[in-house]
């Protein structure tokens, strides 16, 4: 079994280097660091209770529907033959933008960017956007 998505963003949270200004950089990084081990207790912690989640199709609100979005991502994520590239990351201030795509057995996802904006230590707003295959 290939797992490509842990070593992506594991290598991203370790990538950037650590300064004292980024709150902003830790909760990111604590959010990828759980997005690599499939964990959606830790995904789902770095998210304020009533943070956002919005894609093209839904707006997820708050804990319970930012886990079930989390928890569809980690079934497709959990499966054989997986692969996900970082195309790079930026941060300034409260928000960080990460550009990736990858493949599951379900989907090729030719682009994808995440932005999150971070407020007292918490994701309190996040976007997702892609162009994603089904297969």
């Amino acid at each position: 079994m290939t797992r490509y998505i842990a070593a992506l963003f594991m290598a991203t949270a370790f990538a950037l280097p650590v300064s004292a200004q980024d709150s902003t950089e830790e909760v990111v990084m604590e959010n990828l660091r759980g997005v690599g081990a499939l964990d959606v207790d830790q995904i789902v912690a770095t998210y304020a209770d009533d943070a956002l989640l919005l894609t093209s199709d839904k707006v997820y609100s708050g804990h319970d529907e930012i886990r079930g979005f989390y928890e569809d991502f980690v079934a497709e994520f959990s499966q054989p033959d997986i692969s996900m590239n970082s195309d790079g990351m930026n941060i300034a201030g409260n928000t960080a933008v990460m550009v990736w795509n990858g493949e599951s057995p379900d989907n090729v996802y030719e682009y994808a960017a995440d932005t999150f904006v971070v407020d007292g230590g918490k994701i309190v707003s996040h976007s997702f956007v892609g162009k994603i295959i089904p297969k």
